[in-house]
């Protein structure tokens, strides 16, 4: 199998191309643009997507450059952030609800966690690994990352 190796520049002018396919699939496909997935993501998808299956029929492979990697995705992750609709998030008072959720979906996790990591007979480690316990209290290990150093 061929494999096509990229430099810095060849790979950031890909991620600039799938970035600009990405922002006309998301205008053209009303779902994308309902459910406000970026247009990065919509891109490297696809592109992931064909790269995949071009490397699994053994007809080429691709290798990039990760000089940029962490410039891009912090770039990546802070853009995102900035497609939130604030308004239509605020009429339906959504940020309360999903405040409520996570608030929800954090108490079970940390009750389920606590309780069931005991049957598993975990070392206390894997307590504070999961998160502050349940109940407030700080296991033996918590301040070491493997028990015992």
């Amino acid at each position: 199998m061929y494999t096509l190796e990229f430099n810095m520049y060849q790979t950031l002018a890909i991620a600039v191309v799938m970035l600009y396919v990405g922002t006309i699939l998301k205008r053209r496909i009303q779902f994308l643009e309902t459910f406000c997935i970026p247009s990065p993501v919509v891109g490297g998808l696809l592109f992931a997507i064909i790269s995949c299956c071009l490397y699994t029929s053994g007809i080429i492979g691709f290798s990039f450059d990760e000089t940029l990697k962490t410039v891009c995705m912090v770039a990546f992750f802070t853009s995102v952030g900035f497609q939130a609709n604030i308004s239509f998030e605020k009429r339906r008072h959504q940020p309360v609800n999903f405040l409520r959720l996570c608030l929800r979906v954090d108490f079970l996790s940390e009750l389920f966690g606590d309780c069931f990591i005991g049957s598993f007979k975990y070392q206390p480690i894997y307590r504070t690994l999961h998160g502050f316990n349940f109940y407030g209290r700080r296991s033996r290990h918590s301040r070491s990352f493997w028990p015992g150093t």
